[in-house]
């Protein structure tokens, strides 16, 4: 089998990570899996999310994922990221896995692991703006009470922490602005597909592991589903309450920050200066 490319997106939490994954999804060689980290054995060995997940697509329809199964949790029992990635490569036949899982100590994890000299690795370091972050965050209900200043220092910590140890491990990386890649620029997607050494475009099913539902916005949630999400109290950040019984999505309504609140999140140490290095000018967006 040829040397796989793994790509890992790092970030905090509603940074777009989603989105970027199934566009990469759609070319042939690419297979987006999500927060692999979240799979079932994956999740018993590193706890770095609080719920194991499934496939989203397939338990819509209540359906057995081809490729996230029983069979598949049995092989990747006990391994390091880096090894299921080449599990998952081989049985799906992919050259490019791109593992959605977000946090950097999976990544630390993978880089620490013997596989790193069998398998190409890079980090596309998915970021939102630090006061659009701050609304994603409150406008989640249980979110909504968290003080202003420890949503800031998270966004200062994590991609603090993402540059660090992608530089002492010299990765090759990719820093991709939520707002860039909304907006829908050419230039960038090109740059994009490069990085992560994708090719030739081919519309497929997504099969990721968690990730946002929002992606499937417009499908409707089997009522066995509901109850499994129910049952594993995953519903708080999956899908809202209000909406469990609905079988529908939530759109969370963000409110704009006020002008104290933006001075709460620019009065952090550092972030500024970080915001800076990562492409955002905050004193002028403020």
């Amino acid at each position: 089998m040829k040397k796989i490319h793994s790509v890992f997106i790092v970030g905090t939490p509603y940074s777009g990570s989603t989105v970027v994954g199934e566009y990469l999804n759609n070319y042939k060689n690419t297979l987006f899996v999500g927060e692999l980290a979240r799979f079932e054995t994956l999740h018993k060995n590193n706890l770095l999310y609080e719920q194991p997940s499934v496939c989203l697509s397939c338990a819509l329809n209540n359906n057995e994922c081809p490729i996230f199964n029983h069979k598949l949790s049995g092989k990747l029992n006990n391994v390091q990221p880096l090894a299921a990635h080449k599990i998952i490569a081989k049985a799906t036949n992919s050259a490019v896995i791109i593992d959605g899982s977000k946090f950097v100590d999976w990544l630390r994890i993978a880089t620490a692991s013997k596989e790193i000299n069998d398998v190409t690795v890079r980090a596309i370091i998915c970021v939102k703006n630090p006061f659009s972050f701050v609304e994603s965050c409150l406008a989640r209900e249980e979110n909504n009470s968290v003080p202003i200043y420890q949503l800031a220092n998270l966004w200062r910590d994590t991609y603090f922490d993402c540059l660090r140890t992608i530089s002492k491990n010299n990765l090759p990386f990719l820093v991709l602005r939520n707002e860039d890649f909304s907006n829908g620029n050419s230039t960038l997607y090109k740059n994009i597909l490069t990085f992560a050494n994708s090719d030739i475009k081919r519309k497929k099913q997504l099969h990721a592991i968690g990730s946002n539902p929002g992606v499937l916005e417009g499908r409707k949630y089997s009522p066995e589903f509901l109850q499994k999400i129910e049952n594993s109290k995953q519903f708080s950040y999956l899908i809202h309450r209000e909406f469990l019984k609905k079988g529908k999505i939530k759109r969370f309504k963000k409110s704009k920050l006020s002008v104290a609140q933006k001075l709460e999140v620019l009065q952090t140490p550092g972030l500024v200066d970080l915001a800076t290095v990562l492409g955002y000018d905050l004193l002028q967006s403020a």
